[in-house]
């Protein structure tokens, strides 16, 4: 049985409905989180990756980057 070490969920791949919107963002990544490290027990880390690094959407970054930083600061980790 093969399992990863870590997740990298990517917000740039979300709907773009979803990322629109703070609210709506935040509810996705929390379920994201959730299922990875409390349903499967596998640490994970949310990325947006904007099209000039590869990524799917340009989108608003700094919506994003408020968002993941809320969700890290809860949990107590910083990184960077």
């Amino acid at each position: 049985n093969s399992r990863p070490d870590i997740v990298e969920l990517r917000v740039d791949f979300l709907e773009k409905s979803i990322r629109s919107d703070e609210r709506k963002m935040k509810e996705a990544i929390g379920r994201l989180v959730e299922a990875c490290e409390k349903v499967a027990k596998i640490p994970c880390v949310v990325t947006f990756r904007p099209t000039w690094e590869g990524g799917q959407d340009d989108g608003d970054e700094e919506t994003v980057r408020t968002v993941t930083m809320e969700k890290r600061g809860r949990r107590g980790r910083r990184e960077g």
